[in-house]
């Protein structure tokens, strides 16, 4: 999503109006006053396909003040709204008719009609009292120091980075003031359907231990409203708090790939049905190629047993990747790219990116062994007696 360098969000969201529309279809109107002539306006937000979340960014030129987006949403989303100087505004989406009024100098005071959500953002803009508008303003000192420092003569230089330096630090004190009431918040409000959004703003930041935030997001209840806001919290989630990890005993990521044939491949599909061998190598790796024949041989000799491999190569080449899966007869499996996009940026959750840094590969072949029960239970480089007496353990 498109954030300003400084990470800083400014978090008071915007109310929304609403008025009956296509089902799932959003149309965001803005009326932005004191903005420049011209400007453009950012929308991003969390679109879901083929079961992987990414940002959907628009951008449209303001034209006499007002502004329109559309686009398609399942639910309540959560939205970034951000302009040309890096001032950036959470909103939420819903898939109907939406009107915002905006002060381009002061975007975090805005004003909007009344609905279930703007209570909610009311009570939210009571407790964080005039944070939004110090973020605001050292976010702006910040970048405009950085800017001054990036034109200015050698001699000038040190001294404005100084100065730089010390702005951001005040920046992030401030942010910090802001995620202090936001889980003060949260806590007092679990049952609001922006709570589980500000809590995967919270959980981002890095401040909290991971029970903390497990134990809030248990307090959370599912509802229509927040069903696509708890889900994206409970991802972002799951990379803090041990839920989900690399490590033997801990319950592997789940994963989202388009396999060699444009099937969909979920680690999910099979947990609870089959034990799943996930087999990390690459077409110029010689070992790996050397090793692929007994992971063959184990995936036929165990799959009526309930084995299945899943092929995930770290090629950044993906003709070389095809290449070789026929040449060396590695069709027989599912086998994903470990990593898809080519712009990870596209990711809402960048550490989605590569399955290979997810699973902490630090060199291939890497074969790691998934339960039934969806737990990592063992780690392997390749397959010797040693580990199919393990594996046939596991299917008995």
């Amino acid at each position: 999503m498109k954030m300003n360098y400084l990470w800083g969000i400014v978090t008071l969201m915007l109310a929304v109006s609403c008025t009956p529309s296509h089902q799932n279809r959003f149309q965001l109107d803005i009326q932005i006053s004191e903005a420049p002539s011209g400007e453009f306006v950012f929308l991003a937000y969390p679109v879901n396909r083929k079961g992987t979340w990414y940002v959907q960014t628009d951008s449209a030129r303001l034209v006499d003040g007002k502004i329109r987006f559309e686009g398609e949403i399942p639910g309540i989303t959560p939205a970034y709204l951000s302009f040309e100087n890096m001032d950036e505004v959470v909103l939420y989406l819903v898939p109907d008719k939406m009107h915002l009024r905006i002060n381009r100098s002061h975007p975090y005071d805005f004003t909007g009609l009344e609905g279930s959500l703007m209570k909610e953002i009311g009570d939210y803009r009571a407790q964080l009292g005039a944070v939004p508008q110090r973020l605001c303003e050292k976010n702006r000192r910040a970048i405009g120091l950085n800017e001054r420092w990036l034109q200015a003569s050698s001699e000038n230089r040190d001294s404005l980075w100084r100065q730089f330096m010390q702005a951001v630090q005040e920046f992030k004190l401030e942010q910090a003031v802001e995620d202090s009431l936001r889980m003060a918040f949260i806590t007092q409000h679990p049952d609001y359907a922006i709570a589980p959004h500000l809590l995967y703003l919270s959980t981002r930041v890095n401040r909290h231990e991971p029970q903390e935030l497990k134990a809030l997001y248990d307090r959370i209840p599912t509802t229509d409203g927040n069903r696509i806001m708890r889900e994206l919290a409970g991802i972002q989630l799951a990379f803090v708090t041990g839920d989900s990890g690399f490590e033997v005993g801990m319950p592997g990521y789940d994963f989202t790939r388009t396999d060699a044939s444009g099937n969909l491949v979920r680690l999910s599909d099979y947990v609870g049905k089959s034990v799943v061998l996930l087999d990390f190598w690459a077409s110029w790796c010689g070992p790996c190629l050397k090793a692929a024949p007994a992971i063959h041989e184990a995936a036929r000799k165990y799959a009526d047993r309930g084995l299945q491999v899943i092929g995930l190569s770290v090629d950044d080449d993906p003709q070389a990747w095809r290449k070789a899966l026929t040449e060396h007869g590695l069709d027989y499996c599912p086998q994903v790219l470990s990593c898809e996009s080519v712009n990870s940026d596209a990711l809402y959750f960048p550490e989605q990116a590569d399955l290979a840094d997810l699973y902490q590969v630090t060199q291939i072949p890497c074969l790691i062994l998934i339960d039934r029960d969806g737990r990592i239970a063992a780690r392997w480089q390749r397959i010797t007696p040693t580990e199919e007496a393990q594996l046939e353990e596991m299917l008995n």
